[in-house]
């Protein structure tokens, strides 16, 4: 399958990027490894924390950005998806699929 087997991943963005951009792959992984691990005390003492250094309005306006990213990565994704999935359902030119 190439140089890097995915664990567990049937999602194409991520076999594309994994076999496009590998050091983009290694650092996804590690970041979203990094982010299970927490136990749900860490995630409240970096929010605490984060609270105390930036205060409420900073923290307000980094999690209405970061969820319009969010929603704009989700977007760009079905239609990346979308797109894959015309390209594998064409039709042959007898007009259906049954005539194959």
């Amino acid at each position: 399958m190439g140089r890097f087997r995915l664990a567990g991943s049937s999602d194409v963005l991520v076999q594309t990027i994994a076999f496009t951009h590998p050091r983009i792959y290694i650092l996804y992984m590690g970041i979203i490894n990094f982010f299970k691990n927490l136990s749900p005390t860490e995630w409240v003492v970096i929010l605490v924390i984060l609270f105390v250094l930036f205060g409420s309005k900073v923290l307000m306006k980094i999690g209405k950005t970061g969820g319009e990213t969010f929603k704009e990565m989700k977007k760009v994704k079905k239609s990346f998806m979308d797109a894959v999935n015309d390209d594998t359902d064409v039709k042959p030119e007898g007009g259906t699929k049954e005539n194959v």
